[in-house]
């Protein structure tokens, strides 16, 4: 028996020392379908942690009691929090700082100032990967690209088998190409190999244009 009742979007704890930063994410997360909650201090973060179990936390490094990742290394301990996405926020973007975000547990390091949009797409990738959003294929992306990725960013992607996997992709058997205004989508379909046609038609700047030779995924 299918199993049509409305999954829960995950929900995102939000550590930051900044309130007006943390409270305007919260906010935006809620009106993306998220709960949401916030933490100004590594303990604080760790207690909602434990008593909510959120799936994504977005951590901030510089914070006044403990640094954000010993609160990520806490966390990968914690019951219910072994699996979470933990995504390190911080001002500093060194490779060597991003590799202590990785070492304490986080699967991403962002540097401030950080994009809303960015985590909104994240979050989607997030919740798509986990079965909470549809997959997207080259007929949704067609039909309801909503403007979150631009067509040289989604080539890079589903280049990327990774990638593809994460965003739940189902690009097999179709070929691509880029065009001047977008990307271009094509499958082989019916029993005489005719190919359809899909196109994507997103205003790209100039030097985003690639000359791509088709490929097929």
């Amino acid at each position: 028996m299918h199993d049509n009742t409305p999954k829960r979007l995950a929900g995102v704890l939000i550590v930051d020392d900044c309130r007006d930063t943390s409270s305007s994410m919260a906010y935006l997360a809620q009106a993306w379908g998220h709960r949401a909650w916030t933490a100004a201090t590594g303990k604080a973060a760790l207690a909602l942690a434990a008593e909510h179990r959120p799936a994504v936390v977005l951590l901030d490094i510089g914070l006044p009691d403990m640094t954000g990742l010993d609160v990520a290394k806490h966390l990968r301990q914690m019951p219910g929090m072994a699996n979470a996405f933990l995504v390190a926020v911080s001002g500093f973007g060194l490779a060597a700082d991003q590799a202590r975000s990785v070492e304490a547990g986080c699967q991403l390091h962002l540097v401030k100032p950080v994009d809303p949009d960015l985590i909104r797409r994240l979050l989607d990738e997030h919740d798509r990967a986990a079965g909470l959003l549809p997959p997207l294929t080259p007929e949704a992306l067609a039909s309801a690209l909503d403007g979150q990725f631009s067509a040289a960013a989604m080539v890079e992607a589903i280049d990327d088998a990774g990638s593809r996997s994460l965003l739940g992709w189902d690009v097999t058997g179709w070929r691509y190409e880029m065009i001047p205004w977008g990307v271009r989508f094509r499958r082989a379909a019916g029993a005489g190999g005719e190919e359809k046609e899909v196109a994507w038609t997103v205003p790209i700047s100039a030097d985003a244009v690639s000359s791509l030779p088709p490929s097929r995924l």
